[in-house]
């Protein structure tokens, strides 16, 4: 039962960070997109991170 505890938690904190990384990198495009539209902003963000 301990295992499958594990496992769970382990799903979601996989779930949430891929959710959190999704909303961020989304927040980032439409930020770099808003202004200036320059993927060369978006690429050095990411790239940053």
């Amino acid at each position: 039962m301990s295992l499958r505890g594990e496992g769970n938690s382990t799903v979601v904190r996989l779930l949430v960070g891929y959710a959190w990384w999704s909303l961020y990198y989304y927040l980032v495009s439409f930020y770099a997109s808003k202004h200036c539209g320059s993927r060369r902003n978006l690429n050095v963000i990411v790239g940053w991170n």
